[in-house]
């Protein structure tokens, strides 16, 4: 099976530091997969390589087994939708029409919404749950009722593919489950493959079906929430001694020694 992505060789610099070095990954297509490790240790640059928002210095990137330069801007955004940490603002725009922004890439900036277009931004407001607030604009809402407004406009996208960048990093821990736990509902019940930067350990052993854990700019660990839920696993990727406890359903949680 064609993995989702391939990465051979990937290097990327910025003046005085090199941020990824000589990487080396295939990631799975229809899971939701989580980018952990510390501050500093590559997740959001590699997450910006896979979206074509940067270039890599070195190496190869392929998406569904074409080398990312070689996909056309439209076709991309058709297969591939990104969300970065930083949201520009939206200011008087209503929930549906941050929704609507979604299918550019399907009627272009002259291009006038169709039916499809309705259905598809329809569809979306349904699955995040914000049919009833459609018409309130984006800057009255809470912090967890816009980061799924935001969602939406990447459901709209009908894109197969999610990059989220630290989606759940300003929100509070009941908005970072309703959030996530939409990600989730998003991959398993719409055949969505997720890639997401998560700070937070425990949120991605609990959400995520694969991890992958990158440490000074280098793969340390992939693979399943379980296997990387162990103290000797946790002190190579952070440096720390962690006890691993279970909770109530079974799932993994780290602390601190």
């Amino acid at each position: 099976m064609t993995p989702l992505y391939d990465i051979e060789a990937l290097d990327f610099a910025v003046p005085g530091r090199k941020l990824l070095q000589d990487m080396a990954l295939q990631l799975p297509s229809g899971k939701v997969i989580g980018l952990i490790g510390h501050n500093g240790s590559g997740k959001s640059t590699l997450l910006n390589l896979l979206a074509r928002q940067t270039t890599p210095d070195r190496g190869t990137i392929r998406f569904h087994g074409t080398a990312l330069p070689d996909w056309p801007a439209r076709k991309l955004a058709r297969h591939l939708a990104y969300l970065p940490q930083h949201l520009p603002p939206a200011e008087g725009m209503l929930v549906r029409e941050l929704a609507a922004l979604g299918r550019y890439p399907w009627h272009g900036p002259l291009g006038r919404p169709g039916p499809e277009d309705h259905a598809a931004i329809d569809n979306a407001l349904a699955a995040c749950g914000l049919e009833t607030i459609a018409t309130r604009r984006v800057d009255t809402l809470s912090g967890g009722e816009a980061q799924r407004a935001w969602l939406a406009m990447l459901i709209a996208q009908e894109a197969h593919c999610l990059l989220l960048d630290e989606p759940i990093s300003a929100l509070d821990i009941t908005h970072q489950v309703e959030v996530l736990s939409l990600v989730r509902h998003l991959s398993h019940d719409r055949d969505r493959s997720v890639i997401v930067v998560l700070h937070d350990l425990n949120m991605a052993a609990r959400f995520c079906d694969h991890v992958v854990a990158l440490r000074a700019g280098q793969v340390e660990f992939q693979g399943t929430p379980a296997d990387l839920m162990t103290a000797p696993r946790l002190r190579s990727i952070y440096g720390a001694d962690m006890e691993v406890l279970a909770r109530a359903d079974g799932t993994p949680v780290a602390l601190p020694n």
